[in-house]
């Protein structure tokens, strides 16, 4: 996974819903329950992520840093055990302001969090794609 930094709060916005949307094309396109997708459809999920990956990365500013598997494995476990990084990190997307500073005491002091604690504290919003 890579960090990414956006100055504008409108095109964060849009990215997450972007993100959002790659998520429920990928629940679809992995689903162990709905396994008749035809392969048409797989083929039209697989041009929506494409999609979606090169325009994320068009509306974002900058890379930052990327992470590394233990980084992951680590923020992961925390979207698990806690609502509110579910639904930041969660999501991919970090609004700055309140959001951030929120996060930042969540992470704070996790050492294998500390290139994404360092994008928060920035002041840009952050994406995590």
């Amino acid at each position: 996974m890579n960090i990414y930094t956006v100055s504008d709060d409108k095109k964060a916005r849009d990215i997450m819903q972007l993100l959002r949307l790659n998520a429920e094309c990928a629940r679809l396109h992995w689903s162990r329950t709905i396994t008749d997708v035809p392969n048409d459809v797989i083929s039209s999920l697989n041009t929506i992520e494409q999609y979606i990956e090169t325009k994320v990365i068009g509306l974002c500013d900058s890379k930052m840093n990327s992470l590394g598997d233990e980084e992951e494995r680590q923020m992961l476990d925390m979207i698990k055990k806690d609502p509110f990084i579910k639904d930041t990190l969660g999501v991919g997307v970090v609004m700055r302001g309140n959001q951030a500073n929120e996060l930042i005491k969540k992470i704070k002091g996790k050492n294998q969090l500390s290139k994404i604690q360092a994008a928060v504290e920035s002041g840009m919003n952050v994406v995590i794609f």
